[in-house]
């Protein structure tokens, strides 16, 4: 039942239909908090409040971020990018000090992390980089200048092009939000350059999610600037990207669905065969049962023939006598 609602509130999700989402995704929290399903619990949650956020019911999110918080006390990644959540749904409503309380708390759990996994550049990196992120949610773009900057130094260490192009293009939204569209225009084209390179290997699919966040922000930066030629191209190859990576995506649910079927089909075929042999054993296990009966049933005509053939043999002796 609660995976079926799921399925319901995904469906009206993916048509936007916010309202109607949150319904079923409320009765789905309802049967996995009576199940105890942590972790089925904390993905609801996580769907509830990026709805409301989408939504723009900023208290609602805030709400659903906050029940999230006693569930990450083990998990201090996901718990940082909840307080980080929790600051920008208050941004959102005006509250800059709640905002920046939350902000804060984010920026101390993420230094914390990448504090503890020096070692771990993975995790380090990414440590920086959500430092940088809510530093920007602050307003403060000279320090998360600075954390991008420190991550993407990791990035380039790793050689890892994608992760590269991801940094960049936070970096050029913060120079973007700090007025400074020339330094943006010039950290999208590193991104953009470092994506196309990704685009034919075996991280497409992330490239490709990269390239369209870089060519939406390329064309709200020349929105802004009022150059409506270079607003309407940029636009255009973000549309077109999107298009691509959504018929991509829904190429490969399809081979999903296919397999799946495909599965499902062969584990049918391979039940019913095994129903019929189960079948047959049975039929051959209630033969060799009926052989059993008759043989004794011909046992017992014989020994009654024997009897029968003993009398007689009897009589006639007597007789002779």
């Amino acid at each position: 039942q609660g995976e079926t609602q799921k399925d319901i509130a995904l469906a009206y999700l993916l048509m936007q239909d916010y309202p109607k989402a949150t319904e079923s995704y409320k009765r789905v929290l309802e049967i996995e908090k009576s199940d105890k399903n942590t972790e089925e619990i904390k993905e609801t949650l996580e769907g509830l409040a990026t709805i409301s956020t989408e939504s723009k019911n900023y208290k609602s999110a805030i709400e659903y971020y906050k029940e999230l918080t006693n569930y990450y006390k083990n998990d201090l990644p996901s718990l940082a990018n909840t307080y980080n959540n929790i600051g920008y749904n208050y941004k959102k409503l005006g509250e800059t000090s709640k905002a920046l309380e939350n902000f804060d708390q984010s920026i101390k759990i993420n230094q914390q992390i990448a504090s503890q996994n020096k070692g771990n550049t993975n995790v380090r990196a990414v440590a920086l980089m959500n430092i940088g992120s809510t530093y920007t949610n602050e307003g403060d773009f000279k320090s998360a200048k600075k954390y991008y900057e420190d991550a993407l130094t990791i990035r380039k260490s790793q050689n890892n092009k994608v992760e590269e192009a991801k940094l960049n293009n936070f970096l050029a939204v913060n120079e973007f939000l700090a007025n400074r569209n020339e330094n943006a225009l010039a950290y999208i084209d590193d991104a953009i350059t470092e994506a196309e390179r990704e685009l034919n290997g075996a991280n497409k699919s992330k490239a490709q999610e990269v390239l369209m966040s870089s060519y939406q922000i390329k064309a709200n930066i020349y929105q802004q600037q009022q150059d409506l030629k270079q607003y309407q191209k940029n636009y255009q190859k973000y549309l077109d990207l999107q298009k691509a990576y959504q018929d991509e995506q829904n190429r490969q649910r399809q081979e999903l669905i296919e397999k799946q079927l495909e599965i499902e089909k062969k584990e049918g075929e391979i039940k019913a065969d095994l129903a019929e042999k189960d079948k047959q054993a049975m039929a051959l296990v209630q033969a060799q049962q009926e052989a059993k009966i008759r043989e004794g049933e011909i046992k017992a005509l014989k020994d009654a023939q024997e009897i029968q053939n003993q009398r007689i043999r009897a009589a006639a002796a007597e007789k002779q006598q």
